[in-house]
């Protein structure tokens, strides 16, 4: 569990970053959050 909470916080920063250009970009950036999204739902299932 400790491994997949420094994952999130690690991609917490990604998110962040991912937000800012969220103008620019909000088709990619949809994209990666739904596979984030995912991704976190599986690990924690």
């Amino acid at each position: 569990m400790g491994e997949l909470l420094s994952k999130i916080a690690a991609d917490d920063t990604l998110v962040v970053t991912r937000m800012e250009g969220l103008d620019r970009n909000t088709d990619s950036c949809c994209s990666w959050l739904n596979n984030f999204v995912k991704e976190t739902y599986i690990l924690l299932s």
